[in-house]
């Protein structure tokens, strides 16, 4: 069955939530958005199990690595899936602090599924484009 134009939003709304929070340093709201088994698999680690992400976004944001960042999201495809919904789109991350300066881009691969009225993160594939990885060697 297709998703309704509203469904559509509600998923969008998810990848919104999911960079506004980590934008924030808000390791709890950023985890929160996954299901209780859900998965973020990145390359810098993967966390499986909403807990396991918030551990690793805490750890992630005490490190400094999303202060004085901002996301931009791009490109939102969502399509049906058995499971729920899956999303796809661009991510480019950029130093707002002192920039702006551009960071890197990747793109986002999300299985999500609902639990109750809400759309959770059930698998959120983050890909890094080859030239951040390059920096980061």
């Amino acid at each position: 069955m297709a998703l309704s134009v509203e469904e559509i939003i509600a998923v969008q709304n998810v990848a919104v939530r999911m960079y506004h929070a980590g934008d924030g340093e808000n390791a709890r709201g950023y985890a929160d958005l996954y299901s209780e088994d859900g998965t973020l698999d990145g390359p810098f680690g993967k966390a499986e199990g909403r807990d396991a992400v918030f551990a690793w976004m805490d750890d992630y944001v005490s490190q400094g690595h999303e202060a004085g960042v901002r996301h931009f999201i791009t490109n939102m495809l969502v399509e049906d899936h058995a499971e729920g919904a899956r999303l796809r789109c661009y991510v480019m991350k950029m130093n707002v602090a002192e920039g702006p300066s551009f960071i890197g881009t990747g793109d986002l691969d999300i299985l999500m599924v609902r639990e109750g009225s809400d759309w959770k993160i059930k698998y959120n594939k983050i890909t890094i484009d080859p030239a951040l990885l390059k920096k980061k060697a």
